[in-house]
């Protein structure tokens, strides 16, 4: 019999699903987050969210396989990748079979494909805490969008909190639609609003009334040299998917 896992897409949730994979010793043909009743073949075996439960699976896996191990699976839990569940699965079933020195089998298929997909997370994590733009809105909000190909959001707002801790910003991830709001006393996951949605999606040609904008475009243009100007090795380190919401490219 095919059997497909099903849970509510959370982290907990996952957890949850990893719990129920790994005790059954049940590897699924696939796992999904969509509704049940579109499946049309197989056993769907639906896996409830319990924070309890997420909580214990978590501290599991750090007693059994270590922090590296869990740190590696939370920034793969990031990627936008329709394999990703599976792969984690993959990757844990193989430690679970091998011991978990087999994190050091980096040939093998789970640990490779695993370590390169978070590895893909963090890298875009990294490019990202130098292509934040924040412009200014009503009230002293700081709005930044971005528009990356991985969940990064989790990983890169801490950051921003420690730049700006006293500034009320929000770094808004447009194609994942969630957002980041640091009130200089918390931080928070958020959905953002009409507002800052047309904030976000504005054109990104002409003029801006912010003088900080056009200090900042000033400042770039005055430390270019134009001698030395090379779009191949800018487009590496600066891919033109992340340019739309540049203040010094508009």
């Amino acid at each position: 019999m095919t059997i497909i896992y099903h849970y509510d897409g959370s982290f907990p949730g996952f957890l949850c699903m990893l719990d129920e994979a790994l005790h059954r010793k049940e590897h699924p043909f696939a796992i999904i987050t969509a509704d049940a009743q579109e499946v049309l073949w197989g056993e769907v075996r639906v896996v409830e969210r319990d924070d309890v439960r997420a909580l214990a699976c978590w501290r599991w896996m750090k007693a059994h396989f270590g922090v590296p191990t869990v740190r590696l699976v939370m920034r793969a839990f990031l990627a936008d990748d329709e394999r990703r569940d599976l792969r984690i699965l993959d990757y844990l079933s193989f430690l679970c079979a091998v011991a978990p020195h087999g994190t050091a089998a980096l040939a093998h298929p789970a640990v490779k494909g695993l370590d390169d997909l978070a590895r893909q997370v963090t890298v875009e994590a990294h490019r990202l805490t130098g292509l934040v733009r924040f412009t200014q809105v009503r009230s002293q909000l700081l709005v930044a969008p971005i528009e990356p190909t991985h969940r990064v959001l989790p990983l890169i707002a801490p950051h921003f909190v420690r730049r700006l801790p006293g500034e009320r910003w929000l770094i808004a991830d447009l194609r994942h639609a969630f957002g980041y709001y640091w009130d200089t006393v918390s931080l928070r996951e958020v959905e953002p609003g009409p507002e800052i949605a047309a904030v976000c999606n504005r054109p990104c040609t002409g003029a801006s009334d912010d003088p900080y904008e056009s200090l900042w475009r000033r400042y770039v243009q005055v430390i270019a040299i134009a001698e030395r100007r090379n779009p191949r090795a800018q487009r590496r380190f600066m891919p033109e998917r992340y340019w739309r919401h540049l203040t010094e490219k508009r």
